[in-house]
């Protein structure tokens, strides 16, 4: 039987094949992985993975389960997985106003390192670099309103922005 993987994405997949039974047994694994998962009986000729590693190579094997007897030889195909997305930070908030700076902090999105704040009005627009869930802009002008987002920065040296941006707030 034919085997594919489709709708692959960072932590899951579905696996396809063809067959005449109307029954199969699918187990997969990790091509690091010494062993493979437990069977699983399936009477369709599809099969949804979660729980995936991004960026990994993985094996999955289905067999024809046609009765007790008569099982068909593993048919095996691999597939990898896509690797993390950048994800927009959420939860931008200030939490300390003062006279020309305001410090703000937000919640990162996945396992990114680096960060990019952007501060602006119609008068003003700066980006501050932060290595931790916080920044401060400086060189504020007093009681002038301000707007405030944030977004991710990936890749190995965090050259990679994010899709999208936070919320913003003002």
């Amino acid at each position: 039987s034919a085997l594919s993987a489709s709708n692959v994405e960072y932590a899951s997949a579905t696996l396809n094949w063809s067959g005449n039974a109307a029954d199969f047994e699918v187990a997969y694994k990790a091509v690091s992985d010494a062993n493979w998962s437990v069977e699983v009986p399936v009477s369709d000729m599809s099969y949804q993975l979660s729980g995936l590693q991004p960026s990994t190579q993985y094996m999955f094997r289905v067999r024809s389960i046609c009765d007790v007897e008569d099982v068909s030889d593993w048919a095996v195909a691999s597939f990898t997985t896509a690797e993390l997305p950048c994800f927009a930070p959420s939860a931008l908030a200030t939490t300390n106003v003062a006279f020309t700076s305001a410090n703000m902090t937000w919640t990162a999105g996945g396992e990114e390192t680096h960060w990019e704040l952007r501060v602006w009005n119609t008068t003003f627009d700066s980006t501050y670099a932060a290595a931790a869930t916080s920044a401060t802009a400086a060189g504020l002008i007093p009681d002038v309103t301000y707007n405030a987002a944030v977004r991710a920065m990936c890749g190995t040296n965090g050259e990679v922005p994010s899709e999208n941006w936070s919320d913003t707030i003002t």
